[in-house]
Parts: structure tokens; C-alpha cells; sequence
């Protein structure tokens, strides 16, 4: 079972995430980027992978697949996701983290 992109509604706003599937009862949510980086103009690498977290506290999530199509993530992209993690995870087996990178190339 997967579904494509999708926002959870949570206050103050929803938070949209890239991959969401069920594989072997196994919950997998993502976020998947061209460039590789989490940061925006609106969210800075921590608030972006601090949402993520949140998105996959809701969701129980088993895996967080984080994709990009470029070589790497930027510096800090990834050590953003485990530190997310590692603070915000509240209750239940912490979500692994998968890095997949040069997507379509």
C-alpha cells in the first residue's frame, strides 16, 4: 500500500510528506528531494527534519527514508534527521533512518 505525496494536518500547519508506504506491515514515510537539501526559505534544515519527526511519530513510523537525486545531502541535512530524532522520538521503537542518494542517474 503506498500513497503519493500527502499533508498530515497538525497546528500551525500541515506537514507535507513525500513517501508514504506499507511494506510487510512495516509503516515507511519519506521525504525526497532534487536537490538535497531539507532547508527552504521558510524552514531551516532543523525545523524541516523536526517535522518530518513529528509527521513520523503520528504515523508510527518503522523507517524514514530520506532520497535525493543529487551524489549526497547537503552538510547537516542528515545529522538534522538523527538529531530530530534522537530529541523528539516520544514513545514507541524508534523509526530507522535510510539514506538513498543519486536517484535516477
Amino acid at each position: 500500500l503506498w500513497a503519493p505525496e500527502f499533508s498530515i494536518q497538525v497546528v500551525p500547519s500541515p506537514i507535507e510528506i513525500d513517501i508514504c508506504a506499507i511494506v510487510n506491515s512495516r509503516v515507511i514515510i519519506g521525504e525526497a528531494k532534487c536537490n538535497g537539501r531539507l532547508d527552504s526559505k521558510d524552514r531551516s534544515a532543523q525545523q524541516a527534519a523536526d517535522r518530518l519527526i513529528r509527521a513520523a511519530q503520528i504515523l508510527t513510523a518503522d523507517e524514514i527514508v530520506l532520497a535525493t537525486s543529487e551524489p549526497s545531502w547537503a552538510p547537516g541535512a542528515l545529522a538534522a534527521v538523527e538529531s530530530a530524532l534522537t530529541t523528539g522520538w516520544q514513545h514507541g521503537p524508534m523509526p530507522r533512518i535510510t539514506n538513498l542518494v543519486s536517484l535516477g542517474q
